[in-house]
């Protein structure tokens, strides 16, 4: 399980460090202005729709019955053939209808015709992005259902090259965000064309057939799965609308600041998570279920606290290294950094719901998984209507850390009571992790003393990784000894290979 996370976490790395260095590009070029704001509202629309046909609800709903069913190809011929249909036809609508969604989603963008022109032009040019990631993800469920985690979570980086290759051509274009616009999309499309070689090996053959034998199971899952995501996706619909009614550059601000937020969740939270869904979705009882949850969650500690810490006293020095260059300004540093701590608190409850949330899809439970997604929804709504409109971009984030944090005991009263789970029984190694991040937090505090955010940043880091992993190893923390025996593994086939 470990080996597997650390497949899925290493490709994952590849393409958030593409996605790293396309968001330092962006961000030098265009900072925090008009032009990006309607980059990120076009882009926003699809990535929703990506969210509800693709990564969440496509995998929660079709990993679990792809994985049991006798004719694999057939049933994957038929779900293929649900998504280009559903897919395509979603991306005309955006199409035909893009001014209107657009005023909808982000109604604030009317104060600034211009900004709103290119809003709508470039939700037109990124709307086949949807068909194409979703497919991606019906190719991603098949690999990750075969043990095969490396490939998808890679992928993804072809969607950064197209983008990284639109920012560099952008001064040939009018306006020069429409060029990575279409860069955006290209890429999407390259991200399911590089997994094609792969399916193949697998033995998939497209596959026509007139039954379906799972289907309403299908689509009664895919349609719950479905309404969660979409509800989830309510909190990221409110922010940017709040957003877009606030002063020119916020919607940017929020984008970077996520993006940041998003490094450790997509590297480390979404691999676990991608490997934990399969195997959850194989458990035959709840007590080995309620095994792997205990397990989940104990990797989650594992590498979310660390990370919480780390990123919260460092926010300045990332956000200064990564982004104030060229067209980002001292003003979108300060309110971006601020942005990012109160983002980064939420870190560890949120992964633990990303994580949890996977043994209720994998047990079937869809409609107990919208039941707590409603619950965060009214949440974060609620929070971001009382401290967005005060707090602006800050507030905005504060009430999504105030959602996933109430989410999580919402979550875990829940699966006490489905599953019996108890966190009690890793409460010594949660104590572990969080005295040697105490003590690597304090240590790290030295780096400030430099006044260079890139060289404080580096030293920062130094002081705080070494002793977190010093101490975890003096404590013989099961997570930092299942790491040290998963390299001493890789050593060992390297030198065989050798």
């Amino acid at each position: 399980m470990f080996f597997q996370a650390s497949r899925a976490a290493t490709g994952t790395f590849l393409s958030r460090v593409s996605g790293l260095v396309r968001d330092v590009l962006i961000a030098y070029s265009f900072g925090a202005t008009y032009q990006y704001d309607a980059y990120v509202v076009a882009i926003s629309i699809p990535f929703i729709l990506r969210a509800i046909f693709a990564e969440g609800a496509l995998s929660s709903a079709f990993i679990p019955i792809y994985a049991r069913v006798e004719n694999k190809s057939a049933f994957a011929t038929k779900v293929m053939s649900f998504l280009i249909l559903s897919a395509t036809s979603t991306s005309i609508l955006l199409i035909v209808f893009a001014p209107q969604i657009v005023y909808v989603f982000a109604t604030g963008l009317t104060k600034n015709s211009v900004t709103f022109r290119d809003a709508v032009l470039l939700e037109r040019t990124v709307a086949f992005f949807v068909l194409f990631i979703s497919l991606w993800s019906w190719g991603a469920g098949m690999l990750n259902s075969h043990g095969s985690f490396f490939v998808p979570s890679l992928s993804p980086m072809f969607n950064n090259f197209g983008i990284i290759v639109g920012v560099l051509f952008s001064p040939l274009f009018h306006p020069p965000i429409l060029s990575v616009a279409i860069g955006f999309v290209a890429g999407g499309a390259a991200q399911f064309i590089f997994e094609i070689p792969y399916l193949k090996k697998l033995g998939f053959k497209i596959t026509p057939s007139t039954e379906w034998e799972p289907r309403n199971e299908f689509l009664r899952s895919f349609f719950f799965t479905t309404l969660s995501v979409a509800l989830g996706n309510i909190n990221f619909f409110v922010d940017i609308n709040i957003a877009s009614r606030l002063a020119v550059g916020t919607i940017s601000v929020l984008q970077y600041a996520n993006r940041i937020y998003q490094l450790p969740m997509g590297i480390l939270v979404i691999s676990l998570a991608t490997v934990y869904l399969p195997k959850m979705a194989k458990r035959k009882d709840i007590s080995s279920l309620r095994e792997s949850i205990h397990d989940s969650f104990s990797k989650v500690l594992f590498v979310a606290i660390p990370s919480t810490a780390f990123v919260a006293l460092f926010s300045k020095a990332i956000i200064a290294t990564l982004f104030a260059h060229g067209a980002f300004g001292v003003q979108a540093l300060n309110l971006t950094s601020n942005v990012l701590i109160f983002y980064i608190l939420g870190f560890p409850f949120q992964s633990a719901v990303i994580v949890m949330s996977r043994a209720l899809y994998a047990f079937r439970e869809v409609k107990k998984a919208a039941l707590v997604t409603m619950f965060g929804v009214g949440v974060n709504v609620t929070g971001d209507i009382f401290l967005g409109f005060r707090f602006g971009a800050v507030g905005l984030a504060a009430a999504t850390t105030l959602a996933s944090t109430a989410s999580f005991f919402f979550l875990y009263i829940l699966e006490r009571h489905l599953y019996g789970i108890k966190f009690s029984t890793i409460w010594i190694e949660a104590s572990k992790i969080l005295i040697a991040t105490a003590f690597a937090s304090i240590i790290s505090l030295t780096a400030f003393l430099l006044e260079n955010q890139f060289l404080s940043l580096i030293l920062g880091f130094t002081l705080f990784i070494l002793p977190l992993f010093a101490i975890l190893f003096l404590f013989k923390s099961e997570n930092i000894l299942a790491t040290a025996t998963l390299l001493g593994s890789k050593r060992k086939e390297e030198s065989k290979n050798l």
